[in-house]
Formats: C-alpha cells, structure tokens, sequence
C-alpha cells in the first residue's frame, strides 16, 4: 500500500507551519529568497470557521500516473514519484488529479527559457526524519498513514462500532472509548491551579502569624484526604504511584 499524509481538520490551526517546513526539506533547510520561490507541496486551505491541509494522496491507481504520455509519474517505494527529468510539463497530471494536488513550477533554465515541471509531495524522500509536515506541525494534526497504521484506525473503528449500543435486544450499557486527545486539548483540559487562602497584606506588616489560613471544609472537597490516603498505599504500590498519586491530591 501507498503510504500518504493525512490531516486531521479538528486538530489543524492553520499556521501554515507545514507549507514552510515542507519548502525548507526540500531548499537544503534554507528559506527561500522571495514568495516566488515559495512553492509548497502541501497547501493550508481556510474555510469560514474550518481550516485543513491538503496534499497528494499518492493513489494506489494514480491518475496522474496514468495521465502522463511520457511516463514521468510512476510508483516508487510505496508512493507516487515525479521523475523531473522526464517531465515535460504537459499538464496533463494537474487535469487528472481529483485532489488539485498537481501543480506546475516554472524554472529559469537559460536567458528568457524555463523549464515547466510537475510538482507534488514526494513524502520527502531520502529525509531522515521523513516528511517535514508531519515532523513540524505544532497540533499534531498531520500523520504519515502507512498500511499498519491504516490497518490499526480500522480496528480502531470496528471496536468502537461494537461498542455502541444499536441492537434493540442488547440491554446492557455500552463500554465508551476513551477519546483521543491532542497535546492542545490536553492543555486546555487540565484544570486551573487553585491557591489557599492568605492572611491580610495589612495584618502581615504587623505581625509574625502563619500567612498562609487554615483551609475551610467548603474548600477541600476530600482533596487532601485522598492525598494523606496515598501515603500509606506507599509501600504496597511502589514510591513512584504514591508520588503520582500525592501531587494529584494537593492540586487544590
């Protein structure tokens, strides 16, 4: 199987960090001089509230490949590869993509000639790292999907299918799946740190009392009980979980 880039749209802030990461792979990890050198092989499209990334998705029958009359498109090592020596720039390719992936660059070659080439994701081949997009988006929201990666979302899928209560006969409440979070949703769904009550600035310029106030039973909600709890749990669960445990505990 072709491998390909996916993107997640509810993940993608449309930061455009891809399109420059993409274009620094492929100029030596150097900028570019001017918007004209700017060609992307993957594009950040914005629409109303929705924002995603849109790139070859290197089809197992290519139409693309299929299109070219003189065979500059072509299947290699799981992906779908340009040969810009053979490329003639018909355009052809850019008519028979579905995705409008396909573009075609204009190099200057000689005094007033260039040379039109087709030009897509090549999944930056011969990266160690591989593709730059995926290495450098900041919310996760780009995957290098290989055959056991698309094999794994499928039984991802089929278990949560089976999950799910549709049968009339099935009484039983159905097992919900976790959901997966990105490291943006993780941080925006951890809860804001609470402080303790402190003594008066006025009464602590007068006096040596404790700043910090006793905590009011409305305040604790069994926090630090479950957090004194987690000590004597310490030589049965190992220290590790017991500190895991503890900093849980005193979150207030």
């Amino acid at each position: 199987m072709n491998r390909f880039i996916m993107a997640n749209s509810q993940q993608c802030l449309g930061c455009h960090a891809c399109e420059i990461a993409c274009v620094m792979a492929h100029n030596d990890e150097q900028h570019v001089l001017s918007q004209h050198h700017f060609h992307p092989r993957i594009t950040v499209i914005k629409h109303q509230q929705q924002r995603s990334a849109v790139t070859c998705h290197h089809c197992e029958d290519a139409p693309c490949a299929r299109s070219c009359p003189n065979g500059a498109i072509s299947h290699v090592d799981d992906s779908i590869q340009v040969n810009q020596q053979k490329c003639i720039g018909c355009k052809s390719c850019v008519v028979a993509c579905p995705f409008g992936t396909m573009q075609i660059v204009l190099t200057p070659v000689a005094a007033g000639k260039v040379k039109a080439t087709a030009h897509k994701c090549d999944l930056c081949a011969g990266r160690e790292n591989g593709p730059a997009c995926v290495e450098n988006c900041p919310a996760d929201a780009l995957q290098l999907v290989t055959d056991v990666a698309l094999s794994g979302m499928a039984k991802s899928r089929r278990l949560r299918t089976a999950r799910q209560e549709h049968q009339p006969w099935h009484a039983s409440t159905a097992a919900q799946e976790m959901p997966v979070m990105s490291k943006v949703e993780q941080m925006q769904a951890t809860p804001a740190r609470g402080e303790p009550d402190k003594l008066a600035i006025e009464a602590r310029k007068t006096g040596f009392d404790e700043i910090y106030l006793h905590f009011a039973p409305t305040r604790h909600n069994g926090k630090p009980r479950a957090a004194l709890s987690a000590a004597s749990t310490a030589f049965v669960n190992g220290p590790a979980r017991c500190i895991t445990i503890f900093r849980s505990g005193l979150n207030w």
